[in-house]
C-alpha cells in the first residue's frame, strides 16, 4: 500500500508513476534483478467517503503469474498434434479410397483417347459423382494450370512424408519414368523462367503416342514403359536448351518452345515427328517402330494465356489423330489476326 506521499524510495518504478497518476493495469518490472508482475491500482474511498489517497500494488513472479499460461499452451500444443495426427490417418484413409475409382477413370480416358470429343467418359468406369470429378479435374488442369494430384504417389509415400519432405518436392516435380518434368512441374517451371519477363513467339506442341494401347496390349507394359522413354529421349535430343519438355500423363507429351513462331514450330514438329518414326526401338524380343501425332499452337506472349495455347494444341492433336495418326496439325492465327 503506497501513501499519498512515497518519498524516492520506489517513486523510479514505471508501475509506481503509473499508479501515482491514477491508472489502472499491470506490467512487467525488474526489482533487484528478478522479473515480477506487478498491478496497480487506486483506492478511491468508498460512497461518500474519499478515501485518503493510497494506491494498492501487488507483486508477483513472473514464473508464478505465468503458470497457468504455459499449462494451457502445453494442452494446446499436445491436442494439436493429436489433431494432425488424426488428419493425417483419415487423409490416407480418403488417399486409399479414391485410389480405386481414379484408376478406373484414367483406363477410361486411355480407351478414348482415340476419340476427338475427349471429354467423353464412360459411366461403366465409375459413378456419377466420379465421371464429374474427372471433367473437373480436367477443365482446372487445362485453363487454370492446377497442380496435378498424383494420389497413388500419396497413398504410397503419405507415412513418410515429413521425413522425405525434399524427395517428395523432386518427385512431385519429375516424371519417374522419364525424368522430364510432370504437369507440376511444367507449370512451375515455365512461371520461374517466363512470367513476368518479356517474351515472344511462344510455340506449344501436344505429342501423343499412336495405338499405344496396341503396343501394351501386344508386347506389355515393360515395353510400353521402354517406349515412352525412347520417345521421352528423343523429344529432349531434337529440343534446344531452353526449351521445356513435359510429361504430362499416360503417352502425352507436352513441349514449350520460346522464342519459335508458329511455321518454324510446324516445321520442327515435322522433323520431330519423322525422327521418331526412324527409330527402332530396342526391346528384349525384337525392335519395334512407333509413331506420334503433334498438335502445334503458337502465342505471342505466355500473359496471353499458356493454358488456352495447350487447349488449341491438344484440338489440332486431336484432328490429326481423326485424320489418320502420324502427323503434324497446326492451329495457327490467321493472317489477318
Amino acid at each position: 500500500l503506497l501513501g499519498p506521499n512515497i518519498g524516492e524510495a520506489m517513486d523510479h518504478l514505471p508501475a509506481v508513476q503509473a499508479a501515482l497518476r491514477g491508472e489502472t493495469g499491470a506490467r512487467r518490472e525488474t526489482v533487484e534483478s528478478s522479473e515480477w508482475l506487478v498491478g496497480y491500482d487506486s483506492a478511491n474511498g468508498y460512497r461518500d467517503y474519499p478515501g485518503l489517497g493510497w494506491r494498492v500494488l501487488t507483486m508477483t513472479p513472473m514464473e508464478i503469474a505465468y503458470a497457468p499460461i504455459r499449462e494451457i499452451e502445453g494442452g494446446l500444443l499436445l491436442l494439436g498434434t493429436i489433431a494432425a495426427l488424426i488428419g493425417s490417418g483419415i487423409s490416407y484413409l480418403v488417399a486409399r479410397r479414391l485410389t480405386a475409382p481414379l484408376n478406373r477413370l484414367a483406363e477410361d480416358a486411355r480407351r478414348s483417347s482415340d476419340r476427338p470429343e475427349t471429354a467423353f467418359l464412360s459411366r461403366s468406369g465409375g459413378s456419377r459423382e466420379v465421371v464429374r470429378l474427372s471433367q473437373a479435374l480436367r477443365a482446372l488442369v487445362r485453363r487454370i494450370g492446377t497442380y496435378e494430384q498424383d494420389l497413388a504417389t500419396v497413398s504410397a509415400e503419405a507415412s513418410a512424408l515429413a521425413e522425405h519432405n525434399s524427395v517428395l518436392k523432386e518427385m512431385a516435380q519429375t516424371d519417374p519414368l522419364t525424368g522430364l518434368l510432370n504437369r507440376r512441374g511444367f507449370f512451375e517451371a515455365v512461371e520461374a523462367r517466363f512470367v513476368g519477363k518479356p517474351q515472344t513467339d511462344l510455340s506449344v506442341l501436344v505429342l501423343d503416342i499412336d495405338r499405344f494401347k496396341a503396343i501394351n496390349d501386344t508386347h506389355g507394359h515393360g515395353v510400353g514403359d521402354t517406349v515412352i522413354q525412347a520417345v521421352a529421349r528423343l523429344c529432349r535430343q531434337q529440343c534446344r536448351e531452353g526449351d521445356l519438355v513435359a510429361r504430362f500423363g499416360g503417352e502425352e507429351f507436352v513441349l514449350l518452345l520460346p522464342g519459335c513462331p508458329g511455321p518454324a514450330a510446324v516445321a520442327f514438329a515435322g522433323r520431330l515427328r519423322q525422327r521418331i518414326a526412324d527409330q527402332r526401338i530396342e526391346t528384349q524380343t525384337s525392335p519395334i517402330g512407333v509413331t506420334v501425332s503433334i498438335g502445334v499452337a503458337w502465342g505471342q506472349d505466355i500473359s496471353e494465356g499458356l493454358n488456352e495455347a495447350i487447349d488449341r494444341a491438344d484440338r489440332a492433336l486431336y484432328r490429326a489423330k481423326v485424320n489418320g495418326r502420324n502427323r503434324v496439325e497446326a492451329r495457327l492465327p490467321s493472317p489477318a489476326a
